[in-house]
């Protein structure tokens, strides 16, 4: 959570996105799709599609709010029509930690993840945690649900640059960090900074490979460096996801998503090396939302996005919106040879 501070940065780097590129765009515009149902989810910080129940979505508050609950709500055609989100409930973890939610995931196996990682400068919380537990069906058409769930947790911290297998030890070498991404099939979580311990922008990925992964375990995990996305345009990064073929990841800031393709026949790592498609999210910035979440639909055909509550004048609903994927352009008939 930042709050109005961000449209200072915003200002400064409206001018400095990444540079047009001769492709041709992937995505069309932003358009609203709804305006959630409930006020109960004012902190609206990430966003996940359900991988049990059509038309449902998975978000959360972030600090604003200390109960560890997991909301549903459906986007479906009506519901999009009615410009209204309609509220299914949640999911408590009970007694899991919930210092600041800032991102959710979908991982294999039908998990859903919760990254309890959020770090404001200057960074000197050390008890950040990962809470993962089975996604429960919700009927699309049913009443609201309150329902529990158990789950499993881990703490993690970032590497100590002078042995890089060690939790750092000093507040410098830690970050504060709003997105987290789960590979689908080998369940690698990946995440993404978005300030250093001295408030400057930050777009640093680190990797915690699951098969090192030891849940409920009283050790830190220590993540591993991957790489540095930052640059003027990516920075900021407020959440991401990775496509359900894992050949897709988007990232978002407060005024843009950027889109990474995998080459075929690279490791999934790879991806990171790739130039990324800017995506604007234009309508988001113009009325002046504070825009937290991003995740593919479950087909692939839109990015789906959640801004939290402007909380002007008693304004407690997020709201939801859509950047549909255009459609593929059919491939040039190739030409042929004058007799």
């Amino acid at each position: 959570m930042l709050g109005v501070t961000w449209l200072v940065l915003v200002s400064g780097l409206a001018g400095t996105s990444a540079p047009a590129e001769p492709r041709a765009a992937v995505y069309g515009p932003e358009e609203f799709a709804a305006l959630a149902e409930t006020t109960l989810v004012p902190g609206c910080s990430g966003v996940i599609a359900s991988r049990r129940s059509k038309d449902v979505y998975w978000t959360h508050n972030d600090s604003c709010c200390s109960q560890p609950r997991a909301w549903a709500f459906r986007l479906s055609a009506a519901d999009r029509k009615r410009r209204v989100a309609r509220h299914l409930g949640y999911v408590e973890l009970t007694g899991a930690s919930s210092v600041d939610w800032e991102d959710i995931a979908a991982g294999p196996g039908g998990m859903i993840y919760i990254f309890d990682g959020g770090n404001n400068p200057p960074c000197r919380r050390t008890d950040k945690r990962i809470h993962r537990f089975v996604e429960p069906a919700i009927d699309p058409d049913g009443p609201p649900v309150a329902l529990t769930a158990k789950y499993e947790s881990i703490r993690f911290e970032y590497p100590d640059p002078a042995d890089p297998a060690r939790p750092a030890q000093q507040d410098d070498d830690r970050y504060d960090a709003e997105c987290l991404l789960v590979h689908p099939v080998s369940g690698d979580m990946y995440v993404v900074t978005k300030r250093s311990n001295r408030n400057r922008p930050s777009a640093r990925v680190y990797l915690l490979t699951a098969s090192r992964v030891l849940w409920n375990s009283d050790r830190v995990q220590v993540l591993q460096f991957v790489t540095d996305l930052s640059s003027a345009a990516m920075n900021m990064v407020t959440a991401g996801d990775v496509g359900g073929d894992g050949r897709r990841v988007v990232l978002r800031n407060y005024w843009s998503a950027f889109e990474y393709v995998l080459p075929p026949g690279e490791p999934f790592e790879a991806i990171f090396r790739q130039q990324p498609r800017a995506v604007p999210l234009t309508l988001e910035l113009a009325n002046v939302l504070q825009g937290e979440g991003i995740c593919y639909s479950l087909d692939g055909r839109e990015l789906i996005t959640t801004t939290e509550s402007p909380r002007r004048n008693g304004d407690l609903k997020f709201r939801v919106f859509i950047v549909p994927r255009l459609p593929a352009r059919p491939s040039a008939a190739p030409t042929q040879a004058s007799p």
